[in-house]
């Protein structure tokens, strides 16, 4: 246990140095790292949490968290019908879907990566009420222009 904590102590604090101090490494991109590690054979429900996800531990995964949100909406006496929804990593639409199906009478998609905004414009181009943008989450909710509501 200990060596173990040791060890993750030691890899973050040679990351650490590495990017601050002796400034190496690549720069991250978002977008290009989710269209060139995830969704390399095109955008899916499971391969939004992982890239060879199987599709029965997609199923769970989905299933379980379904029960999770609607628990908290249940307990807090949240309504959904006739809200709006912001997504953002919307990857393959699944969230979007979910909420529609609850009644939001208005979702926002936002998603980092290029194929998934692509993905996303088409299953949606004829949907009213659903709307897709491209951008990651900080820097367009901190825009001079957010997102169209």
């Amino acid at each position: 246990m200990l060596k173990q904590w040791l060890h993750k102590r030691a890899k973050v604090t040679y990351g650490i140095l590495n990017t601050y101090v002796r400034k190496k490494g690549r720069v991250y991109n978002a977008a290009q790292w989710w269209d060139a590690q995830f969704y390399t054979a095109g955008v899916s429900d499971r391969q939004t949490i992982a890239p060879n996800k199987g599709v029965i531990a997609a199923k769970y995964h989905y299933a379980s968290v379904e029960q999770r949100i609607l628990a908290h909406l249940c307990n807090r006496n949240v309504r959904v019908n006739q809200s709006s929804v912001l997504d953002i990593g919307s990857g393959s639409g699944y969230w979007i879907d979910f909420y529609r199906a609850l009644g939001a009478n208005r979702v926002v998609g936002l998603d980092v990566a290029l194929s998934s905004f692509n993905y996303l414009n088409d299953k949606y181009a004829d949907t009213s009420g659903v709307h897709v943008f491209r951008g990651g989450g900080r820097s367009s909710l901190n825009s001079k222009r957010p997102l169209d509501w």
